[in-house]
């Protein structure tokens, strides 16, 4: 198993925990407006999710 989106948050933004906070909260306009968070609710969410933070990863802001 792979690491937790805990953990893959925390790498990506350094382990800033309001700007995850924030983050999660807010609207993101790649993903349809939803925020993370509501994402976060069911598994085709998670995937989408996870495939836009390996994109962001990447530097792919799209």
């Amino acid at each position: 198993m792979g690491p937790s989106l805990e953990d893959v948050l925390k790498e990506l933004f350094d382990g800033d925990e309001q700007l995850i906070s924030r983050w999660v909260e807010t609207p993101v306009p790649a993903l349809a407006g939803a925020s993370p968070k509501t994402l976060m609710g069911t598994p085709t969410g998670c995937e989408v999710l996870e495939s836009y933070i390996e994109k962001l990863k990447y530097g792919d802001y799209s």
